[in-house]
């Protein structure tokens, strides 16, 4: 058989058999090269990695795990007459390509663009679950045991991740064309981590266990793989996993003591519980350090605007980058105008294996005078980005202890307002930024306007609105004059930080003992650590967001936060 190494900086030589070469040299995963791993490198420059050497790397966590699971499976249910008919050959070709090709259709720029892929809705239909690329995925699995579970999981709120979708959805179109529909379902449910609702047979319970080693909600092998890179590649000093000693303890439990109703799970042997603790503080203080730094958060935020630059520049008659076909070798054809001099000249564009690169160009055509253009122009331009006043969870939580009960309910039920007055209402993706300036202010009154016309009472309501709004705003340019900034700012919200370690007490992760009758969910066996007794988060239940805020700095002016904070407690307390 031949078989190719590739030299890996995490797994060192991974060995590769011809069939899945093949798969490596198609145009479709090499695209993975330019589709950069994180957004990090706004704040760790070295963090240059990407989709396609960290999909080879779960293809390697993958390939031990499985031999381990098979091997510890066989040990285990050694006097279970069904063992014998296990398929695992269909098992292990299924595992193998979906760890290979679980970022296939990833996104530019990873999470931050895989959004845009729910621009388009099936016909005439409104609802989340009629998003096109999650009709286009049942279409391609065509089986309707997965499309009742994937429907209800929808409805539920337990919605797999746009780049999932697409990745299921092009693996199977690409990839998997003439396997059955059997096969195509257990591979879907793989990369989109949808369990079957059914678990009460050995073979099952095995298909069950696989998915939930490469998508789950606490430990997989995706998982480790990214820990494992973003570690090395950001020089970030997190915990160290060992992988090994924890892919070689997986194996597959029976939470039922009811013989004729068994109920399989993933599991782990109890030598496991170390590196199991060093997985959730890993994934917790990249979380927490790197993914929710103000710097980072705002670096998404602006290619965000490129990206909706680009779509409100070049998306006519249907014309979408973001789409499945923009991830083939044919692509898609984009029409643009642009004027020379008093001229508007009209021309055609492929965008075919869509990537990093193609956002960058197409944002460097945004004309000027579009209302993104400044903020696409802090993206290329460093020195004209804003500044956080505040650049972590910490910090700010420090900040607000600060003051008292009253002052720090008065600040947050006031930006609170402002931000739900402020953030769009229509997007197909919930914004966590709203923008207070000249131009912002602008586009409100504008708004009143074409709603007075509408009749009286709208315009009464957007009058109302207008003077609502306008009178938060002005607090802003209360204070971008007392600090003489420019009255130009940014808010980022997100959720206040939450542990995985809440996780663990669920059965997402089992550890098996062998003098015992059934696993333990691991919460219940240690303590990892909980959220600081002293934080508001965990003393105030009001506290619902963590607010940004971004600043234009001028002649090298820095804010101090904890004066900043008291300055808008005193410009609201005014109003």
């Amino acid at each position: 058989m031949i078989t190719k190494l590739i030299k890996d900086i995490v797994h060192g030589y991974i060995e590769f058999e011809q069939e899945y070469i093949d798969i490596i040299n198609t145009p479709q995963f090499q695209r993975l090269r330019n589709i950069r791993q994180t957004s990090y490198n706004s704040l760790y420059p070295s963090s240059l990695h990407d989709r396609f050497s960290h999909s080879l790397g779960v293809y390697a966590y993958g390939k031990y795990a499985f031999s381990n699971f098979v091997k510890n499976v066989k040990t285990d249910f050694a006097s279970d007459p069904s063992l014998a008919k296990i398929d695992w050959e269909r098992k292990e070709n299924i595992f193998l390509r979906a760890c290979l090709l679980h970022d296939v259709g990833h996104a530019p720029f990873s999470h931050t663009g895989e959004y845009f892929y729910l621009a388009k809705r099936e016909s005439n239909s409104t609802l989340a679950r009629d998003q096109y690329i999650y009709q286009e995925l049942v279409r391609a699995v065509g089986l309707p045991s997965f499309t009742a579970d994937f429907n209800t999981k929808q409805l539920k709120g337990d919605v797999a991740a746009p780049h999932e979708i697409m990745s299921a959805t092009v693996g199977i179109k690409v990839f998997l064309d003439t396997w059955s529909s059997t096969d195509k379902d257990l591979f879907a449910r793989m990369i989109i981590g949808l369990r079957y609702s059914r678990n009460n047979t050995l073979d099952l319970g095995i298909d069950n266990a696989l998915i939930q080693l490469l998508n789950s909600s606490v430990i997989d092998v995706d998982r480790l793989d990214y820990l494992a890179r973003d570690r090395i590649m950001t020089g970030f000093e997190n915990a160290r996993i060992d992988a090994d000693r924890l892919l070689a303890s997986v194996c597959l439990t029976n939470n039922s003591t009811d013989k004729t109703n068994p109920e399989y799970h993933l599991g782990f042997y109890k030598n496991a519980l170390s590196v199991i603790e060093n997985v959730v503080v890993a994934h917790d203080a990249e979380r927490k350090w790197i993914q929710s730094h103000a710097v980072v958060l705002y670096d998404s935020f602006l290619v965000q605007r490129c990206i909706r630059a680009i779509e409100d520049t070049y998306y006519r008659d249907g014309n979408d980058v973001f789409n499945e076909e923009a991830l083939s070798e044919k692509g898609v054809i984009i029409n643009a105008k642009q004027k020379k001099g008093e001229t508007e000249i009209e021309y055609n564009l492929n965008i075919r294996l869509l990537c990093d690169s193609d956002i960058l160009f197409l944002a460097k055509q945004i004309p000027c005078g579009d209302p993104h253009k400044q903020l696409i122009d802090e993206y290329f331009s460093r020195n004209d980005r804003k500044k956080a006043i505040w650049k972590s969870e910490v910090e700010y939580d420090l900040m607000l202890r600060e003051l008292g009960d009253t002052d720090r309910h008065r600040i947050l039920s006031w930006l609170d307002s402002l931000v739900e007055n402020l953030r769009p209402k229509d997007e197909y993706f919930e914004s966590h930024e709203i923008i207070i300036n000249e131009q912002q202010e602008q586009t409100i009154k504008k708004g009143t306007i074409e709603k007075t016309k509408l009749g009286e009472e709208e315009g009464e309501h957007a009058k109302r609105f207008e003077e609502n709004v306008l009178k938060r705003m002005a607090v802003f340019r209360t204070l971008a004059s007392c600090y003489g900034i420019d009255y130009d700012f940014v808010i980022i919200y997100s959720k206040p930080f939450g542990s995985n370690v809440n996780k663990l007490i669920s059965n997402d992760v089992l550890i098996k003992y062998k003098n015992f009758d059934l696993p333990k969910p691991v919460g219940v066996i240690m303590n990892t650590y909980t959220l600081n007794e002293h934080s508001v988060f965990k003393n105030d239940t009001t506290m619902k967001r963590i607010y940004f805020i971004y600043y234009k700095r001028k002649d090298g002016k820095i804010i101090q936060s904890l004066d900043f904070i008291h300055r808008l407690n005193e410009a609201i307390v005014r109003i």
